[in-house]
């Protein structure tokens, strides 16, 4: 309950200065959205397709490393004396 009171007060006390210096939301760079805002239906479900199989993919490496089965990206060549 605290953490949601807190910013609450956040708010109003940075609302107040805000309007006690004379000006608004838009002096720290907050303006009405337009239709780039659509951009956010796509964004951000690839984002987090892309996050989950980014760990997967790690997942899958380091379950290979423990069982000592690890893939070979490129093939090892052995040096002659």
């Amino acid at each position: 309950m605290t953490l949601p009171v807190h910013a609450a007060l956040l708010l109003v006390v940075i609302h107040w200065g805000l309007r006690r210096a004379g000006t608004g939301w838009r002096a720290l760079g907050f303006t009405r959205p337009t239709l780039h805002i659509l951009h956010l239906l796509w964004q951000i479900p690839v984002d987090f397709v892309a996050l989950i199989l980014l760990a997967l993919g790690l997942k899958t490496l380091e379950n290979f490393q423990a069982s000592g089965r690890v893939p070979r990206l490129m093939p090892q060549t052995v040096s002659k004396p």
